[in-house]
């Protein structure tokens, strides 16, 4: 190595910057691996918000590292895109797990990446806590538990909540039919809540295209005399029949939607025209002043995060796995990682309706709540303020 000079006079020799180097090097050697965590989520074809849930979980992981990391050892999260194509979504389960070596999954928000890779992980040992959990298979899986109450329990808690709290018993169900595997579960959703309730639905159009005019599905809704509506379908689908029906139905029906048309960007669209509705909050209202929220609010703000359900989801699922970790004496691998959420007892957290399990059984729902917030002003408001909980287990979560 050549000398070089440096100011006044005063120089470096080769043999010193050599030993500054081996120096580095040693300490280098010294530092703990990392642990890697990955999640697969749906960011190029899916809708923006399911960005935020990684964007919040890698919130989680940073604030951990700020601290120190979990046993000396830092997070590194690594997010894969699957387009929203069964071959993306397989493929990059296949270079978290060979590739990357990541020892557990969390904060995935995904259209058919449970479905996917359900038996891959099962077969490879590696535990996921997504944070918007939402084809069936998030949910009726070994190895895969989300942390959101899904869309198949939350049709099941909107029901709940017009018959027993707004005491309408003339129920009509609209959903957006595609894709085929979740209106199959939706299917079993409705038998089991008729079965349970006595109470069919009077209209259940089950194959509603992405492009149809609503108008038609609010005439048959109006013609089979139904006192309720509750739809299932994208924010988009939610939005389109939330404007179109608040303007065809009388006011006193009350027209109830998922936890997908609970954001910032509906309540601007559609304003005062969407005055009434009803969406199901999956967590801790977002949109609340709750002081349960501070510490996810103030993180996400920090790392520049939306403010969604979406970011709560991520956060979530990134504390679980954290204090998973926490737990384990020995080495972090994948497989005490596992072992740690499946022993790991239930898990308090004030954004959730019930606590986190999850537990060593075929099957994983933990989160079964939801509360009901309404669009009034042009803003989100809760409309009941107690946790809705299921009065039977639900199709998802009735194996043992």
């Amino acid at each position: 190595m050549s000398i070089r000079k440096i100011s006044h006079g005063v120089v470096a020799t080769g043999l010193a910057a050599f030993a500054w180097v081996q120096a580095g090097s040693a300490a280098a050697a010294l530092e703990p691996a990392p642990i890697n965590i990955g999640a697969i989520s749906t960011l190029t074809a899916g809708p923006a918000d399911f960005a935020s849930s990684g964007l919040a979980a890698k919130a989680v992981f940073d604030s951990v590292n700020a601290t120190g990391g979990i046993q000396r050892r830092k997070l590194v999260f690594i997010q894969e895109d699957d387009h929203g194509n069964p071959a993306a979504a397989a493929e990059a389960a296949a270079r978290l797990i060979n590739g990357a070596k990541v020892v557990a999954l969390a904060g995935g928000a995904s259209f058919l990446e449970c479905s996917v890779n359900a038996r891959t992980y099962q077969q490879a040992g590696l535990a996921s806590v997504p944070g918007l959990g939402l084809d069936s298979h998030c949910f009726n899986t070994p190895m895969i538990a989300p942390v959101n109450t899904g869309p198949y329990m939350q049709l099941t808690l909107a029901m709940h909540y017009v018959a027993d709290k707004l005491k309408k018993k003339r129920l009509c169900v609209l959903r957006l039919g595609t894709p085929a595997n979740v209106q199959k579960t939706l299917d079993g959703v409705l038998q089991e809540w008729t079965e349970k309730t006595g109470n069919k639905p009077v209209l259940d159009e089950r194959d509603i295209q992405p492009g149809d005019s609503p108008e038609p599905y609010f005439k048959k809704a109006s013609q089979a005399g139904c006192e309720a509506i509750v739809f299932a379908g994208t924010e988009d689908f939610s939005v389109r029949f939330a404007s179109v029906g608040k303007k065809m139905m009388p006011g006193n029906i009350p027209l109830v939607f998922q936890g997908a048309v609970y954001t910032s960007q509906a309540a601007e669209t559609l304003g005062r025209d969407g005055d009434g509705i009803y969406a199901m909050s999956e967590f801790e209202p977002w949109s609340s002043r709750s002081g349960q929220l501070s510490h996810w609010r103030n993180l996400m703000i920090a790392n520049q995060v939306s403010l969604t359900s979406s970011s709560q989801g991520g956060y979530l699922a990134a504390q679980i796995l954290v204090k998973a970790m926490r737990s384990i004496k020995g080495e972090i691998t994948r497989e005490s990682v596992t072992r740690a959420l499946q022993q790991m007892p239930p898990y308090e957290l004030p954004m959730l309706g019930m606590p986190f399990s999850f537990g060593e059984g075929r099957a994983h729902h933990p989160n079964r709540a939801a509360i009901p917030v309404q669009l009034l002003d042009g803003r989100w408001r809760i409309a009941h303020h107690e946790w809705l909980k299921p009065f039977y287990p639900g199709v998802l979560v009735s194996a043992p």
